[in-house]
């Protein structure tokens, strides 16, 4: 019977996880009693502040970002050295909770992003799921000279997979490195419209999953056949 519930459950969250919605975003109003919260969340979700250890956090007033202020990676500025930039503490966090009775399944991550200045060349996101060990995407951050007249590009971190279905609670860090020189100066990351891409779903009730569980199976006979 585990095996059928089990079965049921991974099916029923797969279906879900193909209409994936917005469940959580951040837009940096300035405005805002607090700018780092999420503008929205699911009503099954509760996700917290964006918070650094290592960076300056400020919310635009000149067009609602959010700038990284010093985002400029390890103090060398000479190596692509995104292990370090993690264990130095150069990196975004924030955590994602499903309320009782529900389950977090991730599918993306969207924001837009640009550098100045000195800024960060690279960036990758780690998460709880492996104790932050592993890329779960990365890429370059585009350089505007102008930080008044750029506009931040649209970036994807695709977190599908098994690894990121079904959590009751994750948090994910983005973190930034290989800064553009050595030099004086300031230096920033332009980070705006982060969205959180996925579903949060119920988890069933024993008697529902057992009957989605015999569904799953009789799925399956057809396909064999």
């Amino acid at each position: 019977m585990k095996n059928i519930l089990t079965t049921g459950f991974a099916l029923c969250a797969s279906m879900t996880l193909s209409q994936a919605i917005t469940i959580a975003s951040y837009d940096f109003t300035s405005g805002a009693s607090d700018p780092l919260a999420a503008t929205f969340t699911d009503a099954n979700l509760t996700v917290s502040a964006i918070t650094s250890t290592a960076f300056d956090l400020v919310a635009s007033s000149i067009n609602d970002t959010l700038n990284v202020d010093e985002a400029r990676g390890l103090a060398n500025g000479t190596t692509d050295d995104i292990d370090g930039a993690f264990t130095s503490g150069q990196f975004l966090e924030f955590t994602l909770t499903a309320a009782d009775g529900y389950v977090i399944d991730l599918a993306a991550i969207n924001f837009e992003i640009f550098q100045v200045n000195r800024g960060a060349n690279d960036f990758a996101f780690r998460t709880s799921a492996d104790a932050f060990l592993a890329d779960v995407d990365s890429g370059g951050i585009p350089r505007i000279t102008l930080m008044n007249g750029g506009t931040p590009q649209p970036r994807t971190a695709d977190f599908s997979g098994a690894d990121f279905d079904e959590l009751s609670e994750i948090t994910i860090r983005f973190a930034y490195d290989d800064r553009q020189n050595d030099g004086a100066g300031s230096s920033s990351v332009i980070l705006d419209n982060l969205a959180i891409d996925g579903a949060v779903v119920a988890i069933p009730e024993p008697s529902s999953a057992a009957l989605l569980g015999l569904g799953g199976l009789a799925i399956l006979a057809r396909r064999r056949r």
